[in-house]
């Protein structure tokens, strides 16, 4: 519970500070709409300072398409399995039949995301889309890996501040798990996923 606590309490500051400052974020809206013909950017590259609470350090370039689309996409390094991820607090996503659990160490992760702009547009603004991401964990004392699957719809707003932008997002979706052969995952885990967190980014 003590981890749980460790991990919400940033999450709670950064949105907070974000509310806080309503009339910069308000004035932001507005010239997003105004110049929404214009493109400021044309590529963004983020890190995600909620993920490296689980483990995951991921490196994010979100690449203008057109003035309602783009794509972004990233990789990481992932050290370990750190702080359960929300949907998964009093529950462990590594269990194994009958009654085990893998310890995870180190591996990679790779995420993509087509946005559309709902509200604004040129990577400002409202944008939704789906979001899929891959991550690979070693096993303590094995060579083989396990890998987590997610798939999720995404919401997200991006707020531009000179050349910094931070973004803000909430997902939900569905894991599908791969575990080496002759291991089964706990099937009394579900799968549900609410991928949500903060996002730094600068634009190029």
């Amino acid at each position: 519970m003590k981890k749980q606590i460790v991990f919400l309490l940033p999450v709670l500051m950064a949105v907070s500070g974000l509310y806080g400052q309503s009339g910069n974020t308000q004035k932001s809206m507005d010239e997003m709409l105004a110049d929404a013909d214009e493109s400021r950017q044309h590529i963004i590259l983020k890190t995600n300072p909620i993920a490296m609470f689980n483990g995951d350090f991921p490196i994010y370039a979100e690449v203008l398409i057109s003035k309602k689309f783009s794509l972004e996409a990233g990789v990481g390094l992932v050290a370990g399995y750190f702080v359960h991820e929300l949907t998964y607090i009093g529950k462990e996503p590594f269990a194994i039949e009958p009654d085990g659990v893998i310890e995870p160490t180190t591996g990679y992760s790779l995420r993509v995301f087509p946005r559309y702009y709902l509200v604004g547009g040129n990577m400002e603004g409202m944008a939704i889309g789906p979001f899929w991401r891959m991550r690979q964990y070693g096993i303590e004392g094995s060579d083989d890996k396990v890998r987590f699957r997610d798939l999720c719809f995404m919401y997200s707003q991006q707020i531009p501040t000179g050349k910094f932008f931070f973004e803000y997002y909430v997902g939900f979706g569905k894991r599908t798990k791969t575990f080496p052969e002759g291991i089964q995952p706990d099937k009394s885990v579900h799968n549900i996923v609410i991928p949500f967190g903060i996002k730094i980014g600068y634009s190029l």
